[in-house]
């Protein structure tokens, strides 16, 4: 049985209503787009785009960020030695 036809089965298994949820998800998900990936420079250009608006939104502005990186930092044992 091809994967088409194991899809098939399952959709006529499905209500109308599990079917119109089914569609939602696919459409959000984007799969009729899933094969086609997105060039890594576009996706530098995009998250470069976020990383500004985020910058400008000033989000973090009063954040020390040495002090949030020693609280946030979790030092461990390393394994094979014993302190």
């Amino acid at each position: 049985m091809t994967t088409k036809e194991r899809i098939q089965a399952e959709l006529e298994r499905l209500s109308e209503e599990d079917m119109a949820g089914l569609l939602s998800i696919i459409q959000e998900l984007g799969w009729s787009h899933a094969k086609r990936a997105v060039p890594a420079a576009r996706q530098g250009r995009r998250m470069a785009a976020a990383l500004e608006q985020l910058a400008q939104s000033g989000t973090f502005a009063d954040m020390d960020a040495a002090q949030w990186q020693k609280e946030t930092r979790a030092d461990r044992p390393l394994p094979g030695r014993d302190e």
